[in-house]
């Protein structure tokens, strides 16, 4: 398959799409994750919402959500400079964790307000929700439910962002529009947040974050213990499939694509770039972003 090619960016390289699923295509159900990407001085913004499967909207909820969280994103950025930012993750540990939780209760009366409007019932917009923002010196990230998110440090290693939630039934998850925003407990259980800060001589070099259906093309997430004799989940990003592309996307800047055709090639990669992409049967949605140098 030719490799797909990217364009310049003022800081980042990054490629963005979300594919229907051979499941979806074959119950004509259309692609129900939705992804967004944004530059934003300094910053990065990276959006990712997997829809529900048993939600009839789910696609409709997946849109909407990615939409107002960049919104929200975008705003706190806007108020917040990489320098300011940095010193206020230093001084307080708690910082990110009670911005995230005001952003992710916004967006939980958006979504309510726009089902509202629309006349759909909430439940049927059930999407989970991945969100990061990433500068010169560190990375924060916000989920709901599952999917998957890494990143590549200064040394080159990958490493897990998130951990997915997981019920106690198989593909079990919670959504955005799930009922647990009356507790703040439960809210703090089920809005999970990470904070990661680097030494600016050293930054980040990438970060991905997709979601469920491209986990087992590019995560260590399902292997099996023969001494144990059981699956488990070592959770953690697989450099064979990450680290190639990031070399790709490294070698190609210097052409001039637009982002559209960017994201074409990127989408017809996670439609059938290797046996697992090709073969899986749920929708499939990647942000891969890397530095410049």
């Amino acid at each position: 398959m030719t490799p797909f090619k990217l364009s310049n960016m003022s800081n980042w390289i990054h490629a963005e799409a979300s594919v229907i699923g051979n499941s979806h295509i074959a119950t004509n159900i259309p692609c129900q994750d939705y992804a967004r990407v944004e530059e934003q001085q300094d910053f990065i913004l990276a959006i990712v919402c997997d829809g529900a499967g048993s939600a009839d909207n789910s696609h409709i909820g997946a849109k909407e959500v990615s939409a107002f969280a960049m919104y929200y994103l975008s705003d706190f950025v806007s108020k917040n400079s990489p320098t300011d930012l940095y010193q206020n993750l230093q001084e307080n540990s708690l910082f990110w964790q009670h911005e995230s939780l005001k952003i992710a209760k916004n967006i939980k009366k958006d979504i309510e307000n726009f089902s509202i409007n629309a006349d759909l019932p909430l439940k049927s917009l059930a999407c989970t929700l991945i969100m990061a923002i990433a500068w010169q010196e560190g990375i924060l990230l916000m989920h709901i439910g599952d999917g998957r998110a890494g990143y590549c440090d200064g040394a080159g290693e990958w490493h897990a962002l998130m951990t997915p939630f997981r019920g106690e039934e198989a593909n079990e998850t919670v959504f955005v529009t799930s009922d647990f925003w009356t507790n703040e407990q439960q809210i703090q259980t089920f809005v999970s947040v990470n904070v990661i800060l680097t030494n600016p001589e050293n930054p980040i070099k990438a970060f991905c974050l997709m979601s469920d259906g491209c986990e087992k093309a590019s995560f260590l997430c399902n292997l099996y213990d023969e001494e144990k004799q059981v699956f488990h989940d070592p959770n953690l990003p697989y450099p064979p499939f990450f680290n190639p592309n990031l070399d790709i996307l490294k070698n190609l800047n210097a052409q001039n694509l637009t982002q559209i055709e960017i994201n074409a090639l990127w989408a017809k990669f996670l439609t059938a770039g290797n046996e697992k992409l090709k073969n899986e049967p749920d929708d499939k949605t990647l942000v891969l972003v890397c530095r410049k140098s």
